[in-house]
């Protein structure tokens, strides 16, 4: 009870953190400066990135489903993509990454357990991680001017550390006892599910670490329409390396979905490339319009869909 009690005020506080973050950089920057800017959008080529927002998340979904396919029981693209867009959906208003996980409810109608699902996305999520990384280090030797091989060095001490966890099956013992106590059952065969896709299925994880490259170039390409429509033409790899970054740095959990850390990482990196900070602020709130229509409008498409999984759940 006391733990959870502490919990709930650590995302206060962090949620608290988060806006007064972005009140901050609202005054700094000007807000009578940022809608000037927003009210000279090119609103053709605002929409281009619509396009290719959409094109991401099919990438996304792709990723994820080419993993969940290697399961024993199957499900079809089609209602895989409803719940996962669904997922993602609950992940905009969810704290952390609660929202990504709500997947393994939805999968539960296909006879696919928590731990099953639950061992794909891990995963999944890995493999972004990495890729993330790597190109985060790129963009600190690039943008930064720091030394590629420390942060390599970095990284590699870290990834070793992780995977000896995960090997370890004391380690995973103590997770089951202590950390999910009696909620262990729900994640039974997580780790065998886990370390079976990873030995039996390197296909599928080579086109999966393909096709993440190839998602954040398309998510980037988005982006890059956005500044464009602001009147700033960027590199696409530029913006990638950017992204890259900021996406490594939000991991760390000083505020909720890293709300004003990712924004102010955002101005700092972007100014670099001589962007100005109502232009970068501007871009922040098309995102976030971007985000939230391109979510309404596929969740109308979807809820069929989420409806049936629902009702038969609740069976």
């Amino acid at each position: 009870m006391k733990n959870s009690k502490n919990k709930n005020i650590m995302k206060i506080i962090r949620f608290v953190i988060g806006i007064s973050i972005i009140l901050f950089l609202l005054f700094k920057i000007g807000i009578s400066e940022i809608l000037s800017t927003l009210a000279e959008t090119k609103l053709g080529i605002f929409l281009i990135a619509y396009v290719f927002l959409l094109l991401s998340h099919f990438l996304d979904s792709l990723n994820v489903y080419m993993l969940i396919d290697t399961l024993k029981n199957k499900i079809k693209y089609s209602d895989f993509f409803a719940y996962y867009t669904n997922s993602r959906i609950a992940s905009l208003f969810l704290p952390g990454r609660i929202g990504d996980f709500s997947l393994t409810f939805f999968t539960k109608r296909h006879k696919i357990s928590i731990g099953e699902s639950g061992a794909v996305l891990l995963l999944d999520k890995i493999i972004t991680l990495i890729i993330y990384s790597l190109l985060a280090a790129v963009g600190f030797y690039i943008l930064l001017d720091m030394n590629i091989i420390v942060y390599l060095l970095l990284f590699g001490i870290v990834g070793i550390v992780a995977l000896i966890i995960l090997l370890n099956n004391k380690v995973r013992q103590f997770i089951r006892k202590k950390i999910l106590g009696k909620r262990a059952v729900i994640f039974k065969g997580f780790s065998k599910f886990f370390f079976d896709i990873v030995k039996k299925h390197k296909i599928r994880l080579l086109l999966n670490i393909l096709n993440t490259f190839l998602r954040i170039t398309v998510l980037s390409i988005s982006y890059y329409f956005i500044f464009l429509s602001l009147g700033v033409e960027l590199a696409l790899f530029s913006i990638i390396l950017v992204e890259s970054i900021i996406s490594i740095a939000i991991m760390i959990p000083i505020t909720i979905n890293g709300m004003g850390v990712k924004e102010s990482i955002g101005i700092f990196l972007y100014g670099i490339l001589l962007v100005s900070s109502e232009i970068t602020a501007a871009r922040y709130v098309l995102s976030i319009i971007l985000y939230y229509s391109f979510a309404f409008i596929l969740y109308l498409i979807t809820k069929n869909k989420l409806n049936i999984a629902i009702k038969h759940n609740k069976k």
